[in-house]
């Protein structure tokens, strides 16, 4: 934790980290810092000890709190804590007024979705798209039931009504860490029903789709043709597959390792790489930052846009009313003609319910990989009749 001094402009001088989060310390004013994270998001905190523990708190948000503020509001909250006091519990982002949706959205996204969801990136988005525009500078204590309704609703009125089910899934998940962690006390999402009554899709490609879809992502190539094709190759979901690097590839023992993977069983899930898939990772061009799918040659952060390349990808090979999940389910499909049993199924696409452990638990990993390789080249070699392909790409 570097130890500097802050100015306005130093701040805008720091370079983000490559990965998760960097805490700086200011010199002449000990506890209050900055956080910096891979993403580029500044925010004003202090560190303090309470009831013997240490904790953090967030002030706001450089540049729309300055630091001059910034200053005044951590002087204000550690004065509480040497009365005695803990701030954290007033419930104030750093202006001294209420707690912000954009504050919460934030610190939601930071400190709960980055570290736990592997699906962050979309909670990212539909905060970015729906939540901030709408409610951002609004006190999040001001929200109530009729706002989260109106929200959904006019999602769902533009025609997305899967997306409206999401986006209430999201509003009630991040009120509810917001009562968790103490910054706001009720959650408006609580009660209000989903928009749209979802049915299991049971859809996935037959052989001619497959074949007439891998033409078109050729066409397309890198990244998105790329990313697709090895969405059908491994079936392993799209977050997964879009933040692929290539450090996290073992290309002598073809086994990839996708970072904070976790199986539910709290293992690392690590997928062997058919020869085909390792084919077709070998052609594509390689990026300054690692990524093997980023959002652009000098990004930081995985490729976007896929609903344009979804109807790119439709326009060009003819099949239509396919979804990128259904990728992962026709992999899934293939996979069971091949005679997969349910369990090694899981393990290939991460579903486990769990793992022996000790030495039993090594030797059964081990047995397990054999099987899973013997799978997903099982796999690989049928795609690769289906589309007549003689290499990965």
């Amino acid at each position: 934790m570097p130890v500097i001094k802050i100015t306005e402009a130093g701040v805008a001088r720091i370079e983000p980290p490559k990965k998760d989060r960097v805490d700086y310390w200011d010199k002449a004013q000990p506890g209050f810092g900055l956080r910096v994270t891979s993403t580029g998001h500044r925010s004003w905190q202090i560190m303090y000890r309470t009831g013997g523990k240490r904790k953090r708190l967030s002030l706001g948000d450089w540049p729309a709190l300055p630091l001059k503020l910034a200053r005044e509001a951590a002087a204000q909250a550690l004065k509480q804590v040497g009365d005695g006091h803990d701030p954290s519990r007033q419930r104030t982002a750093v202006t001294g007024g209420a707690v912000t949706v954009d504050h919460l959205a934030r610190s939601y996204l930071e400190r709960h979705a980055r570290r736990n969801k592997k699906s962050w990136q979309a909670d990212e988005g539909m905060i970015r798209r729906e939540i901030i525009p709408a409610w951002g500078r609004r006190g999040a204590a001001g929200i109530a039931r009729r706002d989260v309704i109106e929200i959904v609703e006019s999602v769902a009125a533009r025609g997305h009504p899967y997306a409206a089910n999401r986006l209430l899934a999201l509003i009630r998940k991040m009120f509810a860490w917001g009562c968790e962690v103490d910054l706001v006390e009720s959650n408006p999402g609580r009660g209000v029903s989903a928009p749209h009554r979802e049915v299991a899709r049971e859809r996935f490609l037959n052989d001619n789709e497959i074949a007439e879809l891998w033409s078109a992502w050729t066409q397309q190539g890198w990244p998105f043709g790329a990313l697709f094709k090895l969405l059908l190759l491994t079936g392993q979901s799209r977050n997964d597959i879009s933040s692929m690097r290539l450090e996290d590839i073992q290309f002598q023992s073809r086994v990839w390792t996708p970072p904070g993977a976790r199986s539910h069983g709290g293992h690392t899930h690590e997928l062997p790489l058919s020869d085909f898939a390792l084919e077709l990772l070998a052609a594509l061009p390689r990026s300054k930052s690692g990524l093997v799918f980023p959002a652009g040659p000098r990004a930081t952060t995985p490729v976007t846009g896929y609903s344009n390349a979804v109807a790119k990808s439709r326009k060009l090979s003819g099949v239509e009313g396919w979804q990128l999940r259904d990728l992962r389910r026709t992999a899934a499909v293939g996979m069971v003609r091949l005679g997969a049993a349910p369990e090694l199924l899981d393990r290939v696409l991460n579903v486990r319910s769990g793992t022996a452990g000790g030495v039993r638990g090594i030797y059964q990993l081990a047995a397990e990989m054999d099987e899973k390789r013997r799978l997903l080249n099982g796999w690989a070699e049928q795609v690769r009749q289906m589309t007549g392909t003689q290499s990965g790409l």
